[in-house]
């Protein structure tokens, strides 16, 4: 019994570690308020609030436990985007909300895609948008 804590223990160090450097790697997008970006799998759908080439950030009413592997369609200007395949990193309790924060590593993002996404956002929203980030 105590092994297998201290092996989720390491595991759930490894899983920060990971988001830390990839937070520290990767240019992020946030997601205007106005915008609805959407993440669907062939289980739900989840609002994207963060798009980075090492993953997203979503928020939903479901907890996912670490290392949950996730793949679905990203959709945002009503159209599908791309596809992501990803683990999820951290998952925690949003503030005054039943909702939760998951973060997904996913490699499947490329430098391009995270590029024409805020190029969308500049177009649609301006360059305030981009500078508030």
């Amino acid at each position: 019994m105590l092994a297998k804590s201290v092996l989720q223990r390491i595991q759930t160090v490894k899983m920060n570690s990971d988001e830390q450097d990839c937070r520290r790697q990767f240019h992020r997008v946030a997601v205007p308020v106005g915008e609805f970006v959407l993440l669907e799998t062939q289980k739900q759908q989840y609002k994207v609030t963060e798009i980075s080439e090492g993953g997203l950030c979503l928020e939903s009413q479901n907890d996912l436990p670490l290392g949950t592997l996730i793949r679905g369609k990203l959709f945002y200007d009503g159209k599908e985007r791309f596809m992501i395949s990803g683990q999820v990193l951290r998952s925690e309790k949003m503030d005054n909300s039943n909702h939760f924060k998951i973060v997904v590593k996913a490699s499947t993002i490329t430098t391009p895609t995270v590029i024409a996404f805020q190029s969308y956002i500049i177009r649609t929203y301006g360059t305030e948008s981009a500078d508030d980030e």
